[in-house]
């Protein structure tokens, strides 16, 4: 019999979420070890490492029983997972978005009330081209603390300590 080219960690870890996926069953690792090996050329030696890795990533579940340990993955369990990521990244994202207009309109309106000082930057020195979303969320503590610092007078803009 001829050699077999070793596997990745990567393609072990694709190879194993497989098994789980095609018997959608309940194993104990003594029984992943063994299908691992026959079924999907996983060594026993690396299956160990290979399930830990996946359980750490919150790909496969561990459930203890009694004196069991029993593992599982279940493709609707991926799905529900990956909809629950999405769903509070796109909480997070109209947060910011709702910051950075109601910064975006704070500062407007202080621009209008306050006229610029000389000791004030030109607004040349402003980017002229928008920012990326990364670059806003990055920006906005910084934004918040410079037009504070600069619309207010220097009593106002330090806070009093004296108390």
């Amino acid at each position: 019999m001829g050699k077999r080219k070793p596997l990745s960690m990567a393609e072990k870890q694709t190879k194993m979420l497989e098994l789980f996926h095609e018997t959608a069953s309940f194993y104990t690792y003594k029984e992943i070890e063994r299908l691992a090996d026959k079924q999907k050329g996983i060594t026993p030696q690396s299956a160990k490492d290979v399930l830990d890795e996946l359980v750490s990533q919150q790909k496969v579940s561990c459930e203890k029983l009694a004196s069991q340990t029993l593992y599982y993955a279940l493709p609707s369990q991926d799905i529900t997972r990956r909809k629950r990521v999405r769903a509070r990244l796109d909480g997070e994202t109209e947060q910011a978005s709702a910051a950075i207009s109601q910064l975006e309109s704070r500062l407007q309106k202080r621009q209008a009330v306050r006229p610029p000082s000389p000791s004030s930057p030109p607004s040349s020195a402003l980017p002229s081209r928008p920012l990326s979303d990364a670059a806003r969320s990055r920006a906005g503590p910084l934004q918040v603390t410079a037009s504070a610092l600069g619309a207010a007078a220097p009593s106002q803009a330090l806070p009093d300590h004296s108390a």
